[in-house]
């Protein structure tokens, strides 16, 4: 009996993938699942009622929100049904279900929480459910993954069919292998630059807009700097809290407190330098202890001071914040506002961070970047902005009520640009309590509302009649749908709302401008924001699509202070089109900007910049497709970036000395043998031949170690690849990668950095071959295990240390392994287990090597296609 009529059928072509996923169903349905990883606007949904359909069983559609849980039901509707209502066989509500139900992950982790499980149950049981979808199931974190889990297990052998745009790739292990457990393996991963050049997605590019802080965020800024120097300065001519350190336990009986110490050596490092740069001789004893060398020890700066008064304040064993030297240390930091949550911040306080966040001159960003797509887009400009909150406080409430607008928001952005604007550029709002229109747009809403059976009215605005308030008397959902066909027609070009209601799920294929005014840094919201705005529009064929980032960059703070890091932060997984050359790949480092800015008038010529190029859409499309073609293999990989230096190599040196010694000494005391004889001026060629053979024989060892590590590491490139080799065997051997290294082989690409993939494997193998290749090549932090290679020549001895990754290190057997691989690939050397008081001492001194280069660029994975 089927449960479905076979007439409801999809009313529009598949897409190639789409094709291709619906022909190979049986075989991904082997094992029950259908776990489908394609990007935001490619069609996930119509493909999984397809899906649904073709399975002809009772279906839970489980979605992350209420606006994704409608468009479900729309789109069955209007695509499958192709009718104007929803049959009373499809249900939202999980406590009434039916033939097909939709609901949240919310709502059915709370009815399974809840107390009335048994009649709940009663009624899933009659229903009889076979077929599970699990929309944008990247959610399925820690509670909402353990209902769905409980809600599968209590079904007879149910079809799963995960559907995603962002799985958790750098999930840890265990979080990876629950979500692979209830979605199971990954069986098609379709990218952007695939349905770019099937003409599935639109052509698209990222642009980043900065500004700098205000003349009174400045102050602000300058203030807190300027108290932190104070601060700094004052503490150093403090003789009784110098007086505190030199009598500390740890500096001034280190021996006996090894344990305390060793399992705080950030701490530990930071009295040290302290003392050093007071001009006291009492941290030598502790460097000497420990076995460390005074070169590897870096400079005091503002890093180590954080970590002294934090250390002090609140995880010291021997002192607190309350002794009577350090209680006003603390209370003077919390006059500068340098102490957040019992955290001592010194570079950038939360105040700073949250400052240059929600800077107000994102407001002026805002404002030109509206200006700059209207004169360039004019009439066909769909422009969304979204931001974190409404602020609905900050409208007008009466004519003469003009309020500043200082903060980021909805309702601010909203005013500014209608002040600027007015209705040229048609603006309208749309959140979950606040909706505005042009008042010339209300005729089409209140007609469209009048077909869907929605009641609406509308209050003028308090300053501008050319803009009303709309007063939603029935169901939001449908507004929202209605607000979203208003804009769609062109009635409102420009739309304010917020990332929770519109930044994911949310269709609007007209966009084809986005301005990210949203504060979030995470890879996968990111990712569903920028989806808005990249979907194909039928009838559109030319469309293509801008996302604007803002940032709000301090010149004068490390690393650009920290709006600019968390927008790198973002980059760092958002994949897209270089922009000057035809490489497809993630990091910001694609769109070319200006390194640290140090003034305003740079931050303009960039700004400056970024419109020039912004302007050119017409090549954006040639651009896009030229980029595809020229990947060799046509597909997404994952990459390492390294610096050169830090690419390890082997202890040849000595090596090769002692071997010349060698054969040099048998050489020189033969002729001076010679020289002492009967014959002085009658050297014998034949016995200082021999005295050379007998040298080669006993540097032999030497040699041959020389000249087999030369063969092996005769380049940079070739030293990757023996690193790489011991770690790849080595995750192989623990089962976490499925291919053997036979069968697979490694891309290393060399230049002013060196450059490592993988030719196969899936994208959470090579993520994890790629991180546990960054620990071990970036400085150390806390590991379990340590690589530890010793090499001596005369009274010169070099230790050289590195991480055994942290997915080898977890199991003995596993890091012993590793070191097996290590010695045979790459360079003689020891395994140190940190966990103990002789470990603790050995990571100690490693991470004094490794601090040298605490602010050295660390490497970095990207994602390219090539």
């Amino acid at each position: 009996m089927n449960v479905f009529d076979k007439n409801i059928t999809f009313c529009h072509p598949w897409r190639s993938y789409q094709a291709r996923v619906l022909a190979e169903l049986n075989e991904h349905l082997k094992n029950r699942h259908l776990h489908l990883v394609a990007p935001p606007g490619s069609g996930k949904t119509v493909l999984g009622l397809e899906v649904m359909l073709r399975l002809d069983a009772p279906t839970l559609i489980v979605a992350p929100t209420l606006a994704i849980r409608n468009q479900w039901i729309e789109r069955f509707v209007e695509s499958f049904l192709q009718e104007p209502v929803k049959p009373d066989w499809i249900s939202t509500e999980l406590r009434n279900p039916a033939t097909v139900t939709v609901t949240t992950y919310q709502t059915l982790h709370s009815v399974l929480k809840g107390e009335d499980l048994e009649t709940f149950f009663t009624a899933f049981d009659a229903v009889n459910f076979k077929t599970i979808i699990l929309d944008e199931a990247h959610h399925l974190r820690t509670s909402w993954w353990q209902s769905a889990i409980t809600f599968r297990d209590r079904l007879h052998e149910p079809n799963v069919v995960a559907l995603t745009a962002t799985p958790p790739y750098d999930a840890e292990q265990r979080e990876w292998n629950n979500y692979i457990q209830l979605c199971g393996p990954i069986d098609e991963e379709i990218y952007v630059p695939e349905l770019i050049r099937e003409g599935d997605l639109c052509p698209h590019q990222d642009y980043v807009y900065a500004s700098v802080p205000s003349p009174e965020e400045a102050g602000m800024i300058a203030q807190f700097h300027r108290s932190v120097d104070a601060f700094a300065e004052k503490l150093f001519a403090n003789q009784e809290f110098l007086g505190l350190l030199e009598g500390h336990p740890w500096i001034r009986t280190p021996e006996e407190n090894m344990d305390e110490l060793l399992s705080s050596p950030a701490y530990y490092t930071s009295m040290m330098l302290f003392l050093r740069k007071a001009g006291s001789e009492n941290w030598q004893r502790g460097l000497e202890i420990i076995g460390g060398d005074e070169k590897n020890i870096p400079e005091f700066s503002l890093i180590w001071l954080e970590e002294l008064v934090n250390g002090l304040l609140y995880k010291d064993p021997h002192y607190d914040g309350d002794h009577p030297i350090l209680k006003p240390v603390r209370l003077e930091l919390s006059r500068i506002g340098a102490i957040e949550r019992r955290t001592v911040m010194l570079r950038s306080s939360h105040a700073i961070q949250q400052t240059l966040v929600k800077s107000v001159t994102k407001l002026k960003s805002i404002e030109e970047i509206v200006s700059f797509e209207t004169e360039h887009l004019g009439h066909s400009l769909r422009q969304v902005i979204l931001a974190d909150y409404i602020h609905k406080e900050d409208l007008p409430t009466t004519a003469d009520d003009e309020k500043p607008l200082v903060r980021l928001g909805v309702a601010p952005i909203f005013e500014r640009l209608r002040r600027k604007f007015g209705e040229t550029a048609r603006l309208g709002v749309l959140t979950g309590s606040l909706i505005i229109i042009p008042a010339t747009a209300w005729p089409v809403l209140s007609e469209l509302a009048m077909t869907r059976g929605v009641t609406l009215s509308s209050i003028p605005h308090a300053q501008d009649d050319g803009y009303l308030q709309i007063v939603v008397n029935s169901d939001r959902q449908l507004v929202t749908s209605l607000m979203t066909e208003v804009f769609s027609r062109g009635e409102i070009q420009v739309l304010i709302g917020t990332a929770a209601l519109l930044g994911e799920g949310w269709d609007a294929p007209a966009i084809n401008s986005l301005i990210i005014a949203s504060t979030v840094g995470s890879y996968m919201l990111s990712n569903q924001m920028r989806g808005r705005a990249i979907r194909t529009q039928a009838g559109n064929p030319e469309k293509t699509a801008a996302i604007w980032h803002l940032v709000c960059v301090q010149p004068v703070m490390e690393g650009g202070g920290p709006d600019q890091i968390a927008l790198e932060r973002r980059f760092h997984s958002l994949i897209g089109l270089d922009a000057e050359r035809p490489l497809i790949r993630s990091g910001i480092e694609r769109l070319h900007l200006e390194k640290n800015p140090d003034s305003d008038n740079v931050v303009k010529l960039q700004n400056h910049k970024t419109l020039q190029r912004a302007a050119n859409r017409t090549s954006l499309q040639e651009r896009w497709q030229h980029a595809v073609e020229t990947a060799e293999r046509g597909e997404r990989k994952e990459e390492l970036t390294v610096e050169r230096s830090k690419i390890p190599k082997p202890f040849i040196y000595a090596a090769t000395v002692k071997s010349l010694v060698i054969v040099g000494a048998a050489v020189f005391f033969e002729t001076a043998r010679e020289v002492m004889g009967p014959n002085p001026f009658n050297i014998s060629k034949e016995r200082l031949l021999i005295a050379l053979l007998v040298g080669i024989v006993i540097a032999s060892p030497y040699l041959w170690k020389a000249g087999k590590a030369g063969v092996r590491h005769r380049s940079l490139e070739r030293s990757m690849i023996q690193a790489a080799t011991a770690v790849y065997e080595s995750l192989f051997h623990a089962g976490l990668l499925s291919i053997p290294l036979s069968e697979n082989r490694f891309r290393i690409e060399g230049g002013e950095s060196v450059s490592c993939s993988l030719d196969q494997g899936t994208i959470h193998e090579q993520t994890i071959f790629l991180r546990a290749m960054q620990e071990l090549l970036d400085p150390i932090e806390n590991p379990r295990y340590l690589i530890v290679r010793r090499s001596k020549l005369l009274f010169v001895q070099r230790r050289d240390f590195h991480s055994v990754p942290e997915e080898i290190g977890r199991k003995k057997e596993v890091a012993e392994n590793f070191l097996k691989q290590w010695n045979r690939h790459v360079d003689h050397a020891t395994l140190t287990y940190t966990r103990t008081p002789e470990g603790r001492k050995e990571l100690l001194v490693a991470r004094l090597a490794a601090m040298s280069a605490i602010f050295q660029d660390k490497s970095e994975r990207l994602s390219v296609w090539k």
